[in-house]
Protein backbone atom coordinates (compact mmCIF):
# COMPACT_ATOMS: atom_id res chain seq x y z
CA UNK A 1 0.00 0.00 0.00
CA UNK A 2 1.37 3.44 -0.83
CA UNK A 3 2.35 5.65 1.95
CA UNK A 4 0.29 8.62 1.32
CA UNK A 5 -3.13 5.89 1.08
CA UNK A 6 -2.69 5.89 4.84
CA UNK A 7 -3.14 9.71 5.40
CA UNK A 8 -6.84 10.92 6.01
CA UNK A 9 -7.56 12.38 2.67
CA UNK A 10 -4.42 11.64 0.90
CA UNK A 11 -7.19 10.00 -2.39
CA UNK A 12 -9.03 12.85 -2.68
CA UNK A 13 -5.73 15.60 -2.67
CA UNK A 14 -4.20 13.07 -5.32
CA UNK A 15 -6.95 13.34 -7.21
CA UNK A 16 -7.48 17.24 -6.74
CA UNK A 17 -3.84 17.77 -8.00
CA UNK A 18 -4.22 15.41 -10.93
CA UNK A 19 -7.34 17.83 -11.86
CA UNK A 20 -5.27 20.74 -11.81
CA UNK A 21 -2.82 19.58 -14.43
CA UNK A 22 -4.94 19.00 -17.24
CA UNK A 23 -4.95 22.10 -20.27
CA UNK A 24 -6.63 22.22 -23.17
CA UNK A 25 -5.99 23.42 -27.02
CA UNK A 26 -7.19 26.21 -28.37
CA UNK A 27 -7.52 27.90 -31.68
CA UNK A 28 -9.81 30.36 -33.88
CA UNK A 29 -9.99 33.66 -35.76
CA UNK A 30 -9.86 37.27 -34.25
CA UNK A 31 -12.46 39.43 -34.86
CA UNK A 32 -11.99 41.72 -37.83
CA UNK A 33 -10.60 44.95 -37.48
CA UNK A 34 -8.66 47.10 -39.90
CA UNK A 35 -9.81 45.26 -42.77
CA UNK A 36 -8.22 41.88 -41.59
CA UNK A 37 -8.50 38.74 -39.32
CA UNK A 38 -5.38 36.75 -37.15
CA UNK A 39 -5.41 32.85 -36.14
CA UNK A 40 -4.66 32.62 -32.47
CA UNK A 41 -3.07 28.78 -32.18
CA UNK A 42 -2.16 27.52 -28.61
CA UNK A 43 -2.29 25.90 -25.64
CA UNK A 44 -3.46 27.27 -21.53
CA UNK A 45 -1.62 26.91 -19.03
CA UNK A 46 -2.55 24.42 -16.04
CA UNK A 47 -6.07 25.04 -14.24
CA UNK A 48 -5.83 27.74 -11.50
CA UNK A 49 -8.51 27.30 -8.65
CA UNK A 50 -10.65 24.12 -7.93
CA UNK A 51 -13.59 22.37 -8.71
CA UNK A 52 -16.10 23.23 -11.05
CA UNK A 53 -14.97 26.55 -10.69
CA UNK A 54 -11.58 26.72 -12.12
CA UNK A 55 -9.92 28.61 -14.94
CA UNK A 56 -6.64 28.67 -17.63
CA UNK A 57 -4.85 31.06 -18.50
CA UNK A 58 -4.43 31.45 -22.74
CA UNK A 59 -1.44 33.96 -23.84
CA UNK A 60 0.72 34.24 -26.49
CA UNK A 61 0.67 36.09 -29.91
CA UNK A 62 -1.64 35.57 -33.28
CA UNK A 63 -0.21 34.62 -36.55
CA UNK A 64 1.54 37.76 -38.19
CA UNK A 65 -0.94 39.12 -41.15
CA UNK A 66 -0.91 42.66 -42.78
CA UNK A 67 2.63 43.36 -41.46
CA UNK A 68 1.97 42.48 -37.74
CA UNK A 69 1.00 40.06 -35.34
CA UNK A 70 -0.76 40.76 -31.57
CA UNK A 71 0.18 39.54 -28.29
CA UNK A 72 -2.58 38.33 -26.34
CA UNK A 73 -2.90 37.79 -22.63
CA UNK A 74 -6.73 36.66 -20.67
CA UNK A 75 -8.63 34.33 -19.07
CA UNK A 76 -10.71 31.65 -19.35
CA UNK A 77 -14.07 31.66 -17.94
CA UNK A 78 -14.79 28.58 -15.41
CA UNK A 79 -15.16 25.22 -16.52
CA UNK A 80 -18.73 24.15 -18.19
CA UNK A 81 -19.71 20.45 -17.87
CA UNK A 82 -20.21 18.67 -20.88
CA UNK A 83 -20.67 14.98 -19.41
CA UNK A 84 -18.95 11.78 -19.72
CA UNK A 85 -16.29 13.46 -18.08
CA UNK A 86 -15.40 16.42 -20.09
CA UNK A 87 -15.56 19.94 -19.76
CA UNK A 88 -14.78 23.54 -21.77
CA UNK A 89 -14.17 26.73 -21.11
CA UNK A 90 -15.43 29.97 -22.86
CA UNK A 91 -13.26 32.88 -22.95
CA UNK A 92 -13.26 36.72 -24.39
CA UNK A 93 -10.72 39.48 -24.51
CA UNK A 94 -8.77 42.03 -26.49
CA UNK A 95 -5.42 41.09 -27.97
CA UNK A 96 -2.92 43.99 -27.31
CA UNK A 97 -3.41 47.31 -29.73
CA UNK A 98 -1.09 47.19 -32.36
CA UNK A 99 -1.03 49.43 -35.69
CA UNK A 100 -3.77 51.36 -34.25
CA UNK A 101 -6.37 48.73 -33.66
CA UNK A 102 -7.22 45.23 -31.63
CA UNK A 103 -8.75 42.36 -31.85
CA UNK A 104 -11.12 40.20 -29.87
CA UNK A 105 -10.28 36.50 -29.11
CA UNK A 106 -13.99 34.78 -28.06
CA UNK A 107 -14.53 31.27 -28.93
CA UNK A 108 -14.43 27.91 -26.29
CA UNK A 109 -11.70 25.50 -25.40
CA UNK A 110 -11.05 22.15 -26.55
CA UNK A 111 -12.81 19.51 -24.37
CA UNK A 112 -10.64 17.94 -22.04
CA UNK A 113 -11.41 15.65 -19.37
CA UNK A 114 -12.42 16.08 -15.78
CA UNK A 115 -9.89 14.42 -14.55
CA UNK A 116 -6.17 12.86 -15.99
CA UNK A 117 -5.39 9.15 -15.52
Amino acid sequence: MPENAKEPGAALKQAEELYRIHVHAHTGATSVAAGHVHMHPGVSGVAQGRGASHYHRLWGATTYNDGHFHTYNGQTGPAELLGDGYHTHYFRFDTSYNEGHDHVLAGIVEPAREMAG
